[in-house]
Formats: C-alpha cells, sequence, structure tokens
C-alpha cells in the first residue's frame, strides 16, 4: 500500500482515470479508494486527502462509516478489495504547503 502524508492528511496515489472520464461535462469525478487507506488514517488520527487528475477533496475517514462499501474484485476472486465511491469536484489543486503545518 503506497501513500504519502502531508501534515495531518494521509494522501494515497492519485487516481489517473476516473469511472466518468468519458463525460468531460461533469462539474465531478467519480472515484473508488481502497478502504485500507481510510482504516489507517483513523488508527493514525488523520484526514484523507483524495487527488484525481481535475480536483482534490479532504475526508473524515470517522465519518465513512456510514458510506456503503463495495466489493471490487481485481486480482484475486476470492479475496475482493473493499472500496468507497466517493465524488471528488473539479477544481484547482491547492499547493502541498497550504496542507503542511505552519512553522
Amino acid at each position: 500500500m503506497q501513500f504519502k502524508t502531508i501534515g495531518n492528511f494521509l494522501v494515497p496515489p492519485e487516481i489517473v482515470k476516473p469511472f466518468n472520464w468519458d463525460r468531460p461535462q461533469d462539474d465531478y469525478d467519480i472515484v473508488r479508494i481502497r478502504k485500507d487507506y481510510f482504516d489507517l488514517a483513523k488508527k493514525r488520527g488523520m484526514y484523507l486527502l483524495a487527488q484525481s487528475k481535475n480536483g482534490e477533496r479532504v475526508f473524515m475517514p470517522k465519518a465513512m462509516k456510514r458510506q456503503k462499501v463495495y466489493d471490487e474484485i481485481m486480482l484475486y476472486p476470492d479475496n475482493p478489495m473493499k472500496m468507497y465511491e466517493l465524488i471528488i469536484p473539479k477544481c484547482e489543486k491547492k499547493p502541498v504547503e497550504s496542507y503542511q503545518f505552519p512553522a
């Protein structure tokens, strides 16, 4: 599981191809992110910064317990991956310095 941390944010790898990539007129991206990232962020007491190629959004892992968990079969049919489906609005990305702690 690859990720990086910026201040109090856990950042999984950027989503390159969202589900609605063929509809550029939409104002948002629909993506799925592994539940393991949210569990790790919750354990560490961090927020999760989800990034797509068109925007980014901050999620609070503690509030995800009401979200539906999807089982996605990737490589191993006997062990499906648990994922959350998220909506990320298309917006301008903030610089990394805005997420770091002030000195």
